[in-house]
């Protein structure tokens, strides 16, 4: 019990950090679900018309702090990679819904800021966050900001990592 008080505590602190907006545009590289190398190994770039900030294009807005426990990171390339969390905690943010709940395991892909050129932007904190996610091992905590897209993806948006 003091371990989830302390834990929503943690997020709750949290969150003040992770509800800045950007004018940057989100980079969601596309991940297929199956595991098969041709596909799930290659992440696909999605584009992006306007150059103002750009919102996933989820089911319904949804956003939600998060505390979880990885699993596994699987590389797809130097800034890409797959997460497989277990939520232990879930709070929807933004006066949002929450698709995500405690107890779920999700796959999740980072959601990277481009800068005006479309590329991931390399100095931007967040994005740094995000790459550093890429390190993390089974067992490692981790605090984030996820939504759930249409394309039936969990995107992290962002990372405090423990």
């Amino acid at each position: 019990m003091q371990r989830f008080i302390l834990t929503l505590a943690l997020i709750l602190a949290f969150s003040t950090s992770l509800t800045g907006q950007t004018s940057h545009q989100q980079h969601t590289p596309k991940v297929s679900h199956n595991d098969s190398a041709s596909n799930a190994d290659k992440p696909r770039r999605s584009s992006h018309a306007d150059s103002s900030h750009t919102q996933h294009a989820s089911v319904q807005p949804n956003r939600a702090l998060i505390g979880a426990v990885v699993e596994s990171v699987t590389l797809l390339d130097g800034q890409h990679y797959k997460i497989s969390l277990e939520l232990r905690t879930a709070i929807p943010v933004d006066g949002l819904e929450s698709l995500a709940e405690p107890g779920q395991h999700i796959i999740a892909v980072p959601s990277y800021l481009l800068n005006k050129k479309g590329v991931i932007d390399s100095k931007d904190a967040r994005n740094k966050r995000l790459i550093d996610a890429r390190l993390l091992k089974a067992g490692d905590f981790l605090f984030g900001k996820i939504t759930f897209g249409k394309d039936g993806l969990w995107y992290l948006l962002d990372t405090k990592l423990e």
